[in-house]
């Protein structure tokens, strides 16, 4: 696999977090669910779980400038 395929890849997998949590968020913008502390934990375990999938393309970015190579 080629470098810009493995960054694509992870790119995917870290976005695809954001389903879970988009969902939930329009549910209670459309008042189908309420908001609760088990909503709250979800979306924090949600968007953790999506910084630590992220992390490598994060520091990558940082420390290079975000030039590729």
């Amino acid at each position: 696999m080629g470098r810009a395929t493995l960054i694509d890849i992870q790119v995917l997998g870290a976005a695809s977090c954001a389903a879970p949590l988009l969902s939930t968020l329009v549910l209670i913008a459309a008042g189908v669910a309420e908001p609760s502390l088990r909503i709250v934990t979800a979306c924090v375990l949600i968007t953790g779980g999506a910084a630590l999938a992220a992390k490598s393309l994060l520091l990558r970015k940082a420390t290079t400038g975000g030039a590729r190579a």
